[in-house]
C-alpha cells in the first residue's frame, strides 16, 4: 500500500485534474503521506487492529459457538494489555480500555461464561497457557 501511495505522490496526473481547494487537498495528502511518521504510526495502528479484527473474524465464521466468546475476549484483553505495556499509545490507553470494557459488558454474557467453562478444549488450551486470569 505504502510503495502505491507514493508512486501516487509523485506522479504528476495526480494533480493534473484538480484545481483550487482540490488540489490544495492533494499536496496536504501528499505531504502527510511522504512523512515517515504517517507510516510508522500506521504500522502501529495496524498492529493494534489486526489482532482484534482476526478475533472478529472467528466469532463470525460458521462454526463459532457460545463458549469462545469469553476466550476471544480474554485474548483481546491480552492483546490490548500487551500494546499498552509496550507503550505505543500512551495517550490512548484509556479509550482503548474505555471501548473495550463497554464492548465486552455489551456481548459478555454469563451464558458465555458458562459454556466456555462446559467446552473441555479452550477450557485446557488456557490452563496450559496459563496467559489468561480466568476469575
Amino acid at each position: 500500500m505504502q510503495q502505491a501511495l507514493m508512486s501516487w505522490c509523485h506522479d504528476p496526473q495526480s494533480e493534473a485534474l484538480l484545481e483550487g481547494d482540490g488540489l490544495k487537498q492533494v499536496k496536504e495528502i501528499k505531504e502527510i503521506l511522504q512523512q515517515a511518521q504517517f507510516w510508522q504510526r500506521l504500522n502501529v495502528l495496524s498492529r493494534l487492529l489486526k489482532p482484534i479484527h482476526e478475533q472478529q473474524i472467528k466469532s463470525e465464521a460458521g462454526k463459532a459457538h457460545s463458549g469462545g466468546v469469553y476466550l476471544r475476549s480474554e485474548s483481546i484483553r491480552a492483546h490490548l494489555q500487551r500494546i499498552m505495556d509496550d507503550k505505543d499509545f500512551p495517550d490512548e490507553e484509556e479509550v482503548f480500555w474505555s471501548i473495550y470494557k463497554r464492548r465486552q459488558n455489551q456481548q459478555l454474557k454469563d451464558v458465555h461464561l458458562l459454556a466456555f467453562y462446559l467446552t473441555p478444549a479452550p477450557f485446557t488450551e488456557i490452563w496450559q497457557n496459563r496467559e489468561y486470569s480466568l476469575l
